[in-house]
């Protein structure tokens, strides 16, 4: 279904993304709204007629001006599709039909390629040929509707910060936190 593409963002998951769709045997150019190595200024971004997908690896503040910057040259039949768990599918200013939100609930390490075998992917789209190409990007890729997208993004943002503040807690020197609240937890009762 996607031949060819353009990954627009080369941070963490865009750089993850496009080597995905690399070895999937997908044509990726590689766009960065700032000076990037491996990547094109998007101020030269083209659309070719042969194009299938834009794939928007951007900040989430940036998904609706980079949409809105390449969305006029875009190809009728190109689907646009943001990675945001918090953003609606609905800021794409494209035909809706051809938009989707491809979800990873999780934070790309940039020095360690994520397994896409076993990565969840959450799946916002009515179109349904990109939302079965989806498995082969990430076979444990899974439909979701824009009400449950924001709740497993709520419950992952709460669990990665609660497991951050654990993480920072239990990692500081125990005399640091003799009094606080989960010394007992990380430590025993009475331990030091």
């Amino acid at each position: 279904m996607i031949r060819n593409a353009h990954v627009i963002g080369m941070g963490r998951l865009g750089i993850h993304l496009s080597e995905r769709l690399e070895s999937l045997g997908v044509k990726v150019s590689r766009y960065n709204r700032t000076a990037h190595p491996k990547a094109k200024a998007l101020e030269n971004w083209e659309a070719m007629n042969d194009l299938d997908a834009v794939f928007l690896a951007v900040s989430d503040s940036a998904i609706q001006d980079v949409a809105g910057r390449i969305c006029p040259s875009l190809p009728s039949k190109a689907c646009l599709i943001h990675h945001a768990g918090s953003v609606s599918r609905n800021i794409l200013p494209w035909n809706p039909s051809q938009t989707a939100v491809l979800w990873p609930p999780m934070t790309f390490q940039s020095n360690e390629t994520p397994d896409w075998q076993t990565l969840p992917m959450a799946v916002e789209t009515v179109h349904g040929p990109l939302q079965e190409w989806t498995r082969l990007l990430a076979p444990c890729s899974f439909s979701v509707n824009p009400e449950q997208r924001q709740h497993l993004h709520l419950g992952a943002v709460l669990l990665g910060n609660l497991t951050a503040a654990w993480v920072g807690t239990v990692s500081s020197t125990p005399e640091e936190h003799e009094s606080g609240p989960l010394h007992s937890l990380a430590f025993g009762p009475g331990q030091r």
